[in-house]
């Protein structure tokens, strides 16, 4: 388990504490979104190279 920076140094043992021993707690990933452009160029040289189709 890995804590970021938004959680309290002294708030952390008691969120691994309940990470092991809580049957109910929930992990919450969060995943970066990249900009529509960063995206986008990738996604245009892919379809070139594959000739238009979809």
């Amino acid at each position: 388990m890995a804590c970021h920076g938004g959680v309290a140094g002294d708030k952390r043992g008691v969120l691994v504490d309940r990470f092991h021993n809580d049957a109910d707690c929930r992990v919450f990933l969060k995943l970066p979104v990249p900009d529509p452009q960063t995206v986008q160029r990738p996604a245009e040289g892919l379809l070139g190279l594959l000739g238009g189709r979809k």
